[in-house]
């Protein structure tokens, strides 16, 4: 099974601390060495995604930043992973 990865995404990004929450098309990130690409199905935003958008939970935040913990996803695709032989 091959799963189309697009070029660009919707997400929902905060840009600065206390801005409001946007809809923005941003570029689908490709995974690098010992990374993996979800595609989300679904994500629910619940309390500790709001203390993480109002600044709380001591998470360090890079504007801009995709808020969202939970979700419904799958794996879309990986970077050549570094295996044991045993």
């Amino acid at each position: 099974m091959s799963l189309v990865i697009p070029e660009t995404m919707q997400a929902v990004q905060l840009d600065k601390d206390g801005g409001p929450l946007f809809v923005h098309q941003i570029p689908v990130p490709r995974p690098g060495a010992s990374e993996v690409l979800i595609r989300m199905a679904a994500s629910p935003i619940n309390p500790s995604d709001l203390g993480f958008i109002e600044g709380g939970h001591g998470y360090e935040r890079t504007f801009p930043v995709v808020p969202g913990v939970e979700s419904s996803r799958t794996v879309a695709a990986a970077a050549d992973l570094p295996h044991e032989v045993g």
